[in-house]
């Protein structure tokens, strides 16, 4: 006898905006002076990450926010700012698409894992992700419920 069973679907949609900040990353060597066993590895700088220490100024320039003047006092808006951190941690999930597909595209990705690890990444498209969109008792958000069959007694 087959029991449906759900499984969530995590959806993530890779912009020009992503794409723009993860070509300006600084990767660094990061050494694991503490593990003789572990060479290290590399990564994005933290200080530098997209070539400078000022990482908003650096996002708002990448993404055409205008930087404020500090000689007026001025200051990034509530809402700017929410807007470059989101971008800013979104970079981890298209930065991690990239490297599991090979490319460098803009697009919505399913993964059936919410860190989206390599083999589980698919790129849908536009007219499935618009009928997806259409069912509100399954679209949420970044995640979907599809309906899958298993085995079952």
């Amino acid at each position: 006898m087959n029991i449906p069973q759900r499984e969530i679907l995590y959806l993530f949609t890779v912009t020009a905006e992503h794409i723009a900040l993860i070509k300006r990353m600084h990767v660094c060597w990061e050494d694991c002076k503490s593990s003789p066993s572990n060479p290290g590895a590399p990564a994005i700088s933290r200080h530098r990450t997209y070539g400078n220490s000022d990482i908003y100024g650096d996002i708002a320039e990448i993404i055409g926010i205008t930087q404020p003047n500090e000689e007026l006092g001025e200051e990034y808006s509530r809402e700017q700012m929410e807007r470059m951190h989101c971008i800013h941690r979104e970079t981890q999930l298209a930065l991690q698409i990239f490297l599991s597909t090979g490319t460098m595209q803009p697009g919505t990705y399913v993964s059936d894992c919410s860190v989206f690890i390599p083999g589980g990444i698919k790129a849908i498209s536009d007219d499935t992700l618009r009928n997806l969109a259409h069912d509100p008792e399954h679209y949420r958000l970044l995640c979907l419920r599809a309906e899958k069959s298993g085995e079952g007694a």
